[in-house]
């Protein structure tokens, strides 16, 4: 067998890209390669400065297992068995939970400076409010619920804007045509100058969506692009399958001013994936269940039970309730 990270250094920088979907196929062969292998201080010391903000909203600490678990599910991947947290990097984990580097304060973004390093992340807990950022180049983002995104401050606005997005986020792009605005997710790269638009691109969903307001947007996949003009909505899916639509740009982003829930005839089961991202709970379904079902329509930002009750009234359904875990019936 060929041991690619043998011939491929890794480094924090390739982990990074890993863990948000952003390797090529070769450098993810490589680091799942060097994961599976005995010596791995590197991940060691890179998931030690991840895991330095690894406080929840209400300031209790997160256990280094659990954060291990969030790591490896962003990048679509599960711990391996043998990668065994170092006491060094556990160490360091436990105390910077205690000493609390994650802070919330309602209706602002979590702002997590990770370890020593000049990597920022700003996150939105809330499964009800919607965050507004403001970027060192001008730039709004306005970050929907469970959404992060994250960028090196030493090089951004330098001689480019790059960031990293999990969630859905709308962007008003600072106008500079000599530093573009970059964002990636998975291996697929948005570029602008300065510009409107939305991009859906939760790492738990099959498919991500950019969808433009005005301005010009190029969206790349490999050897793939397209330029994007107002009112048309590119989605790009796992299997690197694209389609690109004319749509209504401002129905997308409903959720920014009151954080409208808004579904434009979607499976049912698209639906209540991103219903179950947004409040961070469990839904299950037989499949069966939800063949054939499509959902139409905007909803209020209301409690989980009656965004759920409202979704599934239209097809006859309900939901029994287990803890978190809500479960989809006749």
């Amino acid at each position: 067998m060929v041991r690619y990270y043998k011939t491929m250094n890794i480094d924090k920088e390739l982990l990074h890209r890993y863990f948000n979907r952003q390797c090529t196929d070769l450098e993810q062969q490589a680091v799942e390669d060097y994961l599976a292998g005995e010596d791995t201080r590197v991940f060691d010391a890179y998931f030690a400065s991840f895991a330095r903000a690894a406080t929840t909203v209400d300031g209790t600490s997160v256990t280094a297992k659990e954060e291990k678990k969030k790591l490896f599910r962003r990048a679509g991947a599960s711990v391996p068995q043998s990668r065994k947290l170092s006491y060094a990097a556990a160490a360091v984990f436990l105390l910077a939970a205690a000493c609390g580097y994650l802070y919330s304060v309602l209706s602002k973004p979590v702002m997590s400076h990770v370890a020593a390093e000049t990597w920022v992340q700003l996150s939105n807990p809330s499964s009800t409010s919607v965050h507004r950022v403001k970027l060192e180049d001008g730039s709004i983002v306005f970050l929907n619920s469970h959404a992060s995104l994250c960028y090196d401050r030493s090089v951004f606005n330098k001689k480019k804007r790059e960031l990293s997005l999990d969630g859905e986020a709308y962007f008003e792009v600072a106008h500079d045509p000599t530093r573009p605005f970059i964002i990636r997710n998975r291996d697929i790269v948005t570029t602008v100058k300065g510009t409107k638009f939305n991009v859906e691109a939760y790492g738990t969903e099959e498919e991500m969506h950019v969808t433009l307001m005005e301005g010009k947007v190029v969206v790349q996949q490999h050897d793939w692009s397209y330029t994007m003009r107002p009112n048309e909505r590119v989605s790009i899916d796992r299997r690197r399958n694209k389609q690109v639509e004319p749509v209504r740009a401002a129905f997308f982003n409903r959720w920014i001013e009151n954080g409208e829930i808004a579904f434009d005839n979607v499976p049912l089961k698209t639906a209540l994936e991103r219903i179950g991202i947004l409040y961070n709970i469990s839904i299950a379904a037989d499949n069966k269940l939800l063949d054939d079902k499509y959902v139409q329509g905007v909803f209020k930002r209301q409690s989980v039970a009656d965004v759920l009750e409202k979704v599934l009234f239209i097809h006859g359904l309900h939901y029994k309730k287990e803890a978190r875990q809500y479960t989809i019936t006749h």
